[in-house]
């Protein structure tokens, strides 16, 4: 499906989770119907990190050309030809998320979406365990998705 062998790894334990999750209310209708079911999981989470993953290159576009907390929302004359609305959307919720996460969790997530080092690698520069890296990705990501979903009231 196209995924390096650490994204592969981050989206088999989200892959485990959900299935952890749901197992005991799966219901065998026919003979291959877990395989398939578990198949459907899979592709939906695959789909799910690459909506996500470009989402975070949106972010990264904007990382590159401002640092997040270098521009001015007041400047009307600057954020809409600056930012498209859903850039501006996304740098406000990564703002907020960045004041809530750890800065190690912070760190580690921004070193996995926009670095080119392994979750091994990071976890040594971070003092963290490879699966701590990857746990921490994907508290920011879960906590980007739910931010996303519910913007306008989280952000009044």
């Amino acid at each position: 499906m196209g995924l390096d062998p650490n994204e592969a790894a981050d989206i088999s334990q989200t892959v485990w989770m959900q299935l952890l999750r749901s197992l005991p209310s799966f219901q065998r209708k026919q003979r291959g119907s877990f395989r398939r079911w578990l198949r459907v999981v899979t592709v939906n989470k695959v789909n799910d990190f690459y909506e996500q993953k470009q989402k975070l290159v949106e972010a990264e576009r904007i990382r590159n050309t401002q640092s997040l907390g270098q521009i001015d929302l007041s400047d009307e004359s600057a954020s809409p030809a600056i930012l498209s609305e859903r850039q501006l959307k996304l740098q406000l919720i990564l703002q907020r998320i960045q004041q809530e996460v750890s800065p190690k969790t912070w760190e580690a997530f921004e070193l996995m979406m926009f670095g080119e080092k392994t979750s091994v690698e990071i976890g040594t520069i971070l003092e963290l365990s490879p699966d701590a890296v990857r746990m921490s990705k994907r508290r920011v990501l879960d906590k980007i998705r739910q931010l996303w979903e519910t913007f306008d009231e989280s952000l009044t």
